[in-house]
């Protein structure tokens, strides 16, 4: 059956170079750290090179962002389409950053560090089109975590836009309200959505710059 998919409001490049701008470094971060249930004070993460590939011969081994830190590392894909060919991919990225850490045989002995990746989709996942989807490797019987190692978080834009955008604006710390103006493509809502968010308003005049420079190209 063919999923319906709503195109994001931002060019997923425009996105991107969004998010590793000075203040959408910051707007990714509580975004992160959101998702992932992180305090904001213990966020220190760095942008890392985007290419993963752990073989030359590997193609398409470029991730949209990877940040990382002492413990974790965090891959941020932005979908816009639900195909078998994105599927691969995003499933090669967490294999690719995982193999990453094994330089030479004395590195399977360290403690690796935790591959997370979240994927911002303009489409669910789930038969019931949840909002966040968590997955994990899970012991079938027990459903229990038995090896640690990665997480995906899938989160399903579309379904931001099944709110009241009344009810969006009145949440102040919610990961929809933060993300809605990744596929909102309404100015008058998305203004009435952040009307007195000064964080956000910086955010919202640096989309703008950074539309204005990808148009210019």
């Amino acid at each position: 059956m063919q999923v319906k998919v709503r195109e994001l409001y931002m060019r997923d490049k425009v996105v991107k170079k969004l998010f590793t701008s000075f203040s959408g470094y910051q707007y990714l971060a509580r975004i992160v750290c959101e998702v992932l249930d992180l305090p904001s004070e213990l966020f220190s993460f760095q942008i890392f090179h985007p290419s993963v590939g752990v073989n030359e011969n590997v193609v398409n081994s470029e991730v949209d962002l990877i940040i990382e830190d002492d413990e974790a590392i965090v891959n941020i894909e932005i979908n816009t389409s639900n195909s078998r060919s994105i599927q691969n991919k995003n499933t090669a990225y967490f294999c690719h950053l995982i193999l990453k850490q094994i330089k030479t045989s004395k590195d399977y002995d360290k403690v690796l560090k935790k591959v997370y990746q979240i994927n911002l989709n303009t489409y669910g996942v789930t038969k019931d089109k949840r909002f966040i989807v968590q997955s994990k490797i899970l012991d079938v019987k027990e459903h229990e975590e038995v090896h640690p190692m990665f997480e995906i978080y899938d989160i399903n834009l579309a379904k931001i836009l099944d709110k009241d955008y009344t009810i969006v604006r009145k949440d102040k710390e919610s990961l929809e309200k933060l993300l809605y103006l990744l596929i909102c493509n309404d100015k008058e809502k998305i203004d009435k959505v952040y009307d007195g968010d000064e964080f956000m308003a910086k955010i919202i005049r640096e989309v703008k710059t950074q539309e204005d420079e990808f148009d210019k190209l």
